[in-house]
């Protein structure tokens, strides 16, 4: 699926639907895995009722470790990758390298659409299981609070790549304005008029991203 994704970027769709799956699978084993713990825990279960096996449990649990964390691993994968897409990318040192939702929208405004509408769907499926772990704590007369501890909020992901985006702009606007400023002084204009020359240009590109971007969200 990662080289896929790399290979055919506008596969995003399918590929997330292929990591769902994945990730189902392993929600449901892990579910039946714990209803077997259970049982194996209860030693008269295995002793006087040829029931689980506490050693076996243990089996499974290491047998099937890596298999799981291939398939987080991959998940992870995927959503850096969305994130890159929309907010651009960085460096090992925390310098913004460029790309991002403006450049895209130059290149290939329906790639990002499809990004864009991946996150939709990831944020949905977050509060599919969300919600389904509050109603169940309610009719077991457990705490929603406690029970959804440690879980993906629905807004999670969509909070993240804005938040990754407001950075990536950020720094993007900083940077290029330091840069076309020191030019101009450069080319022998005023500080004034390097400065004014510099935010007229700023301000072309946030008309592009009013114009190219914000209609694709």
């Amino acid at each position: 699926l990662i080289d896929l994704m790399n290979q055919h970027p506008e596969q995003l769709k399918y590929i997330m639907e292929e990591v769902f799956k994945l990730e189902h699978w392993v929600q449901s084993f892990l579910a039946s895995l714990k209803e077997y713990g259970k049982m194996a825990m209860i030693q008269s279960n295995y002793q006087e009722k040829g029931g689980a096996n506490p050693e076996t449990y243990q089996i499974a649990i290491d047998k099937v470790k890596p298999q799981l964390n291939v398939v987080k691993d991959l998940s992870n994968a995927i959503r850096k990758h969305i994130i890159d897409t929309v907010a651009g990318k960085w460096d090992d040192q925390g310098n913004w390298l460029g790309g991002g939702c403006l450049q895209l929208s130059m290149t290939d405004p329906c790639m990002l659409v499809t990004t864009l509408e991946v996150i939709e769907m990831i944020c949905a499926r977050s509060n599919h299981y969300y919600q389904k772990v509050i109603k169940n704590a309610i009719i077991d007369g457990i705490d929603p609070d406690d029970a959804v501890t440690g879980m993906e909020t629905p807004v999670a992901m969509k909070e993240e790549v804005l938040q990754n985006l407001k950075k990536g702009l950020e720094h993007k606007i900083s940077k290029q304005f330091s840069k076309m400023q020191m030019s101009s002084v450069d080319a022998g204009e005023s500080q004034v008029m390097a400065t004014l020359g510099a935010a007229t240009n700023l301000l072309v590109d946030l008309e592009s991203v009013q114009e190219l971007v914000v209609p694709c969200f």
